[in-house]
């Protein structure tokens, strides 16, 4: 059956440290009888990640309904890997990080704000399941992709590991880990790498709070390999 997938905006889940992590569950298991080390790793790493939420008022109770509506490990939960080093939003996002994209026309909803920014590329050519190279254009963004940025696909997060070639605004990338979803030409790859989630420990993510109405809740997450 599958899962449900909440999707949390990025003005929610602004943390005070960044510590998303590549895990390869990789398992140790034993010397042989020639003493020599053995280890196994999982074809399937995943992602995992503590951030520690800072919430005032309204944002707790969203944040609280978030925890409720995910049901435990229920539900899947979608949200932006924020990492200002490798993915500098607010200077990508310039004059709509505070009220957001406008529709095409100039015009914003009713209540003065227009869509929220994400920044992105453009994929150039084919990329295969298990390709651990990409081919990107920027130019949507005016922005370089840097080694050590976090990119996604289709909410598949991948690392740059290292920066090819580049050709104006196209750049070829190498990828950790391979891509996890096929890439066709001209999709949408997120520079800011999206991710499913799922709450480690839900009772831990609760949005407690005192009498100056602030929470910090540190949130254990896991990726969804399983989509």
């Amino acid at each position: 059956m599958a899962r449900e997938i909440l999707t949390v905006p990025r003005s929610l889940v602004r943390s005070s440290g960044i510590n998303w992590t590549l895990d390869h569950r990789g398992q140790d298991a034993g010397p042989t009888t020639n003493n020599i080390n053995q280890m196994f790793t999982s074809a399937f790493p995943h992602w995992t990640g503590q951030p520690k939420l800072h919430l005032h008022r309204a944002a707790i109770l969203h944040w609280r309904a978030v925890v409720s509506m995910a049901r435990g490990r229920e539900r899947v939960i979608r949200l932006p890997m924020i990492d200002p080093l490798g993915t500098d939003w607010a200077a990508m996002a310039g004059s709509h990080a505070a009220q957001g994209v406008p529709f095409s026309e100039g015009q914003y909803f009713s209540n003065g704000l227009g869509f929220a920014y994400t920044p992105f590329g453009l994929a150039v050519g084919a990329h295969a399941i298990g390709a651990t190279q990409i081919t990107v254009d920027y130019a949507p963004t005016g922005t370089p992709v840097q080694m050590g940025q976090r990119l996604s696909h289709d909410d598949w997060p991948f690392e740059v590991v290292g920066v090819l070639d580049t050709s104006g605004t196209e750049q070829t990338l190498q990828v950790e880990p391979c891509l996890r979803s096929a890439v066709s030409d001209g999709d949408i790859v997120h520079f800011e790498a999206h991710g499913l989630f799922e709450l480690v420990n839900p009772t831990g993510a609760a949005p407690h709070y005192a009498r100056d109405h602030r929470a910090r809740p540190e949130i254990a997450l896991r990726e969804v390999v399983t989509q």
